[in-house]
């Protein structure tokens, strides 16, 4: 295995993850954790999902 830098993490599934920090409007937090508990999602796979959603869909408009 390779050299692992001490900030360095893994999922659950071995994945190495980073952490990020943001700061992002109070409402839209409040909106952001009731749609991740009533989908049994946390709020970072939230996030993830949502920013390489973006990404893929930028790369697509990107390609046309």
């Amino acid at each position: 295995m390779g050299k692992r830098n001490k900030n360095q993490h893994e999922d659950a599934g071995g994945v190495a993850v980073r952490q990020l920090a943001t700061r992002i409007p109070t409402d839209l937090y409040k909106t952001l954790k009731l749609y991740a508990v009533t989908n049994d999602i946390s709020i970072a796979e939230l996030v993830s999902e949502a920013i390489t959603e973006l990404l893929k869909g930028r790369k697509a408009k990107k390609a046309a």
